[in-house]
């Protein structure tokens, strides 16, 4: 049994545990999130036990309790017996070592267990099914040393910059200033409060893990030890082994008092989750492109991100499969965590709502400000309410229609124009469509909302849209020095 892959499924296993809250209590526990879903609890406990098993099985070769499966000595009733288990003994002489070895297998079960768990996580604790709090718009936080809010700075800080871009967009496309500042206003919140929401995911993250602290303090001299166990001769390797399985073993007794026994969980919902398994990312993700062509820059996924058992996003502190490290899944997961559109009208009553998909948003702009009803039989006849079309009905319609009937023509002969804006409300460039309006807009949307990326790994809020973009840890992998640019 290696050390290095008894530490790397400990390490996976840590993960798991943090993640999730498996060892919280209250709401931020495990037990809240599948409170209302007895498969999944069912599945999760499994899996525990059949951990706990390979476990206790496997310490109990390495105490001495008892010899492991290759060494036990068979009885043979006959001859024949003898014989035939002369041949078996043959043939298994001409396996490796490795493979005869009931250590080897279990790790090998305790492997594929963790790897089993890392999948339900990925359903427990989805980006697409997590809902948004109220505790996120509240969050503050307060410098210790000057005690001032630091939200409340950045947002005089997001506002100026929210300006200079704005300013800079109109004089280099069009020379001049126009007045855009219901934009100033609406996008540099929209930035502050999405600080406030990757603060709060930290900080979220961290106390799901909290409880799962006292790992740390020996993993630590566990892996410093492991580096000298070459040197050590192997009755000294094989008990600093068995000390670290015994360890290991204690886990599961702990997850035993507090797995389906302050911080609030997302409940899973499985109805929603098998919802979202049929959408494709393409409904949360469509390239924007500006008038160059160029697409947003955003973060690159994690060194390995695709090749591993799963990482941890360094934004939203969800635990991902390896699917959402490359391509159009990373893109569109990074989407899901900025919310990039809003509303880019004047007078919104939803101003202040973030979409992480371009239907909803544009759905939006066309239902809340573009809104008309049409007749059927009058090609010219459009009204922009519905008490107008409703007049309309029963000057011109005299037919006996009941007001149940003329109600549900009203709801049939909903619809919405298309945008009619020549020039873009952010760089007043004109444009030739409104396909290409729309993708136009979702270009600057998309690029001002990454301003609210944190720098991972620094623990600063300050914008990166200058500056180096962020970089992500696979789990399993080394802290990559590579940059890329925003």
């Amino acid at each position: 049994m290696p050390p290095s892959l008894v530490e790397e499924n400990h390490g996976r296993y840590k993960v798991w545990l943090g993640n999730l809250g498996a060892l919280q209590q209250g709401h931020g526990s495990l037990d809240f999130r599948l409170r209302e879903s007895s498969v999944m609890q069912a599945n999760v406990i499994k899996l525990l036990d059949q951990l706990r098993s390979n476990l206790d099985e496997s310490v109990a070769v390495v105490s001495g309790s008892r010899l492991p499966f290759e060494l036990q000595t068979q009885p043979s009733d006959s001859d024949d017996d003898d014989e035939d288990s002369e041949t078996s003994s043959e043939d298994s002489e001409d396996e490796p070592a490795a493979t005869r070895s009931e250590l080897r297998q279990r790790l090998t079960s305790i492997n594929g267990i963790i790897a089993d768990l890392y999948k339900l996580s990925f359903k427990i604790r989805s980006t697409t099914t997590r809902s948004k709090t109220r505790k996120a718009a509240t969050y503050i936080e307060v410098d210790p040393e000057t005690g001032v809010e630091l939200f409340s700075q950045y947002a005089a800080y997001d506002s100026l910059y929210v300006t200079e871009f704005l300013h800079s967009l109109q004089k280099s496309s069009s020379g001049d200033e126009v007045e855009s500042s219901f934009l100033i206003d609406r996008l540099s919140q929209a930035i502050t409060r999405r600080r406030k929401q990757f603060r709060y995911w930290k900080r979220h993250g961290s106390k799901l893990a909290t409880a799962h602290a006292p790992f740390e303090s020996h993993h630590d001299e566990e892996t410093q030890s492991a580096r000298q166990r070459q040197s050590q001769p192997p009755e000294a390797s094989g008990k600093a082994l068995r000390d670290r399985l015994i360890r290991l073993d204690a886990t599961p007794s702990v997850l035993s008092r507090s797995i389906f026994s302050g911080t609030e969980a997302t409940m899973y919902d499985k109805k929603l989750d098998d919802l979202l398994e049929t959408q494709s990312v393409v409904s949360y993700v469509t390239t924007a492109y500006n008038v160059d062509g160029k697409g947003v820059d955003l973060p690159p996924p994690p060194p390995g991100a695709a090749s591993g058992s799963g990482f941890v996003c360094p934004y939203c502190m969800v635990l991902c499969p390896p699917r959402h490290g490359t391509g159009r899944s990373w893109r569109a997961h990074i989407i899901q965590d900025i919310q990039p559109y809003m509303c880019t009208y004047p007078d919104c009553a939803e101003s202040n709502t973030m979409y992480n998909s371009r239907r909803q948003w544009l759905e939006h702009e066309g239902s809340a400000h573009r809104k008309v009803w049409q007749c059927f039989e009058h090609s010219g006849a459009v009204f922009g309410s519905a008490d107008g079309f409703r007049n309309h009905l029963r000057s011109q319609h005299p037919e006996d229609m009941t007001d149940e009937q003329i109600s549900d023509v009203i709801e049939v002969a909903e619809t919405y124009l298309i945008d009619e804006r020549k020039k873009c409300p952010f760089c007043l460039v004109e444009l030739p469509s409104n396909e290409s309006m729309q993708t136009h807009l979702a270009y600057h949307l998309e690029a001002i909302a990454c301003f609210s990326l944190p720098r991972c790994g620094t623990g600063d809020e300050e914008s990166q849209a200058s500056s180096n973009a962020p970089q992500a840890r696979s789990l399993g992998s080394q802290d990559s020095g590579s940059k890329g640019s925003l």
